[in-house]
């Protein structure tokens, strides 16, 4: 789309581009037992498959029915790790791929 401005005696044209946004939903279960869903897992979204740091997005935790939704982002692709595991379960070591 395009418009145009006027400020302070200044005129042009810009073109508004819109960003295409969505979020990654995610449910954390028993490695035992799929029916069993985890609460207060933490894992962290990332833009880069070395889930470096400078590379962190956001972060979510599980609710109470295991389900985690990140915040509005960019489409693209992007990294889950899994940062808190739950108090008597192994830190998940597998980086999941999102696109």
């Amino acid at each position: 789309m395009w418009g145009n401005y006027n400020y302070n005696g200044e005129s042009g044209w810009f073109q508004n581009k819109q960003v295409a946004t969505g979020g990654i939903k995610l449910t954390k279960v028993s490695a035992k037992d799929a029916n069993v869903k985890l609460q207060g897992a933490v894992f962290g979204v990332y833009s880069d498959e070395s889930c470096d740091e400078e590379y962190l997005v956001g972060t979510m935790e599980t609710d109470e029915t295991g389900k985690a939704t990140s915040n509005l982002i960019a489409e693209g692709t992007y990294w889950i790790k899994e940062l808190e595991p739950l108090k008597d379960h192994n830190l998940e070591a597998k980086v999941i791929k999102v696109t």
